[in-house]
């Protein structure tokens, strides 16, 4: 699943296999940040006002939020 994040200009990519989310600068077309999550990672949701990213890992059933906004 990919979002896009207008304000930071950012990608956010969920690769299931190995289980990370890439975070791409698309000012730089270049992966800023590589977040691990778990194997099989897929769904995830953006909140624009909050400047979160949500991802659901399917192995442990439990929501990981990474949170541009700190």
């Amino acid at each position: 699943m990919t979002w896009y994040n207008p304000a930071l200009e950012r990608l956010y990519v969920s690769i299931p296999d190995p289980g990370v989310v890439d975070v791409v600068d698309c000012r730089k077309m270049r992966i800023a940040e590589r977040i691990t999550a778990e194997p099989g990672t897929r769904g995830s949701a953006f909140d624009p006002p909050r400047q979160r990213l949500y991802v659901f890992l399917a192995k442990s059933g439990r929501i990981a939020v990474y949170d541009e906004g700190r």
